[in-house]
């Protein structure tokens, strides 16, 4: 009789240490009956779960467990992960659930023990990681694109040249009122086209035109949104709050404002039946991170929001909207560069660009730019008079490039001009006739040749002559050329394809300067 008190107490306790035990468990465990009813739980499940004596589970729990019950009388055990709340909500727990039968000495099934684990850290992660697994994915797709819009805008610029030239001067040529005039006037305007499509192309692949100035970041975005609004159909309210009144960014204007745009285009259009485009600029956000993850310089930031009441961007779109033509609206509707050329002027100057939803509904994009303490900047171009006269062949100009159409478009212009011209189809050329011929009073030199590259031809010549005008000549001007022109020895930028009155304000500006000083 002893032995078995002893015995009953032994066990009485090793069950009462096991109960404390699993009471003290991180993880929730819950004991059920074989129809899911609860039977036991411990803290751990009171306090992830919601489980209180004083009241009965939610029903979305009690058909969980009822499940679980059912997987494990079928199966003898049952595993899963799942999540309790939105799982879009940050608030949202996600847990792993392991369960396992008691089975009695007639072999049936007398409890369910399932214990579940908040394993929320490490699915947070893990999103997080293939996050940034697909952020380095989506960036070496968009380089790769980008080096071949470059590429193809380098070559379609290079074959514009000589086209949209010859059109300009037998436009000019012919009688204002003639149909030949009328004919060759719709035909340069189409190639103008084409040249503002190879802008986007270059925009895309970050290789962008020269031209940048300190602007007010208010005023940019207001200036931009007061000429848009009028334009977006009655059903769409705009609500404008700005925020950055007295910072300033260095940028294309023309570059910043054409991203704006098709920023809100794009939110409008996905807003069908109407809605509110919500514009914002401010300073917030955590610079510090964003600068550290995606390597962006500059001490300080703007912000740009974007957000619109549309039906919000899916995931698998999220991966491909800034490729170029990619869309949503199907095959009967334009396809465009929009994105893809967003993505590339943020990048071009020095920002990133983030996507996201909000709730109830809507996407949102947030452009980061950094931002100057400096307040005035001249623009890289000069800004030319509206003059165009004769020359009277008193000044000589040597055109450098590797293209026979090029040289031969550039000379007949010039000609046109009363300028008298040298030409050559390279550096090493070149370097022999300026031996030659002294007295020339300009070079203008292609940058992509395959003997010698513009930019070390302009630094041989600078070795020995210090004072004649360069002006480099590029179907692509790169962020690049654009930083360090001036230490090449270069005096100007010109981008292909180009048009009589460009060349000429180009020329009058150097040779006018030259003879002033």
């Amino acid at each position: 009789m002893h032995r078995d008190i002893t015995k009953r107490q032994r066990a009485e306790m090793e069950i009462k240490q096991q109960n404390q035990i699993i009471e003290h468990m991180w993880e929730a465990v819950i004991i059920t009956d074989p129809q899911g009813r609860i039977e036991e739980y411990n803290a751990s499940a009171s306090r992830i779960l919601g489980l209180h004596d004083k009241r009965p589970a939610n029903e979305a729990c009690k058909q969980h467990l009822i499940q679980i019950t059912d997987n494990v009388k079928k199966t003898g055990r049952h595993e899963e992960e799942y999540v309790i709340g939105d799982p879009a909500s940050p608030d949202a727990i996600y847990m792993d659930c392991l369960a396992m039968p008691v089975i009695g000495r007639d072999g049936d099934v007398v409890r369910i023990v399932s214990v579940h684990r908040d394993v929320t850290d490490r699915i947070r992660r893990q999103k997080e990681q293939d996050e940034r697994t697909i952020q380095k994915e989506r960036s070496m797709r968009l380089e790769s694109l980008g080096k071949i819009a470059g590429g193809i805008a380098h070559d379609f610029n290079n074959l514009l040249t000589p086209v949209l030239g010859y059109a300009h001067l037998a436009r000019s040529a012919a009688e204002k009122e003639s149909p030949v005039y009328h004919d060759i006037d719709r035909v340069i305007k189409g190639m103008e086209k084409a040249r503002n499509l190879v802008r986007q192309i270059l925009a895309f692949g970050q290789k962008l035109d020269s031209t940048r100035s300190i602007e007010v970041f208010d005023d940019l975005i207001a200036t931009t949104l007061s000429l848009l609004k009028d334009s977006f159909p009655p059903s769409v309210e705009v609500l404008w709050t700005p925020g950055c009144a007295d910072t300033r960014i260095q940028c294309n204007k023309t570059l910043i404002d054409q991203l704006f745009m098709n920023l809100c285009w794009n939110a409008v259009q996905a807003m069908h039946e109407g809605g509110t485009l919500s514009i914002k600029t401010d300073q917030k956000g955590d610079w510090a991170a964003i600068r550290s993850q995606f390597q962006l310089k500059g001490d300080d930031h703007v912000r740009l929001v974007i957000s619109d009441t549309g039906p919000g961007i899916d995931a698998k779109t999220k991966n491909h909207i800034y490729e170029p033509f990619f869309t949503t609206k199907g095959s009967s509707k334009s396809h465009g560069l929009g994105l893809s050329v967003v993505h590339g002027v943020v990048k071009a100057h020095g920002g990133t660009i983030l996507v996201h939803n909000i709730k109830p509904h809507g996407a949102c994009f947030e452009i980061y730019l950094p931002a100057t303490k400096d307040h005035n900047i001249a623009a890289n171009q000069p800004e030319f008079s509206d003059k165009h006269q004769y020359r009277n062949n008193k000044e000589t100009i040597l055109i450098i490039d590797d293209e026979e159409d090029v040289r031969k478009i550039l000379r007949r212009m010039l000609n046109d001009m009363g300028i008298k011209t040298l030409c050559a189809e390279s550096g090493p050329r070149a370097i022999e006739i300026i031996k030659n011929n002294p007295n020339i009073n300009l070079v203008i030199t292609d940058y992509l040749m395959p003997e010698m590259s513009g930019e070390d031809f302009a630094k041989t010549f600078r070795l020995h002559n210090k004072s004649t005008p360069i002006v480099l000549l590029s179907a692509v001007i790169e962020p690049r050329t654009v930083r360090e022109y001036r230490a090449w020895g270069v005096n100007a930028l010109l981008q292909k394809p180009v048009v009589p009155e460009d060349l000429y304000e180009m020329i009058c500006a150097q040779l006018d300067g030259e003879n002033k000083a």
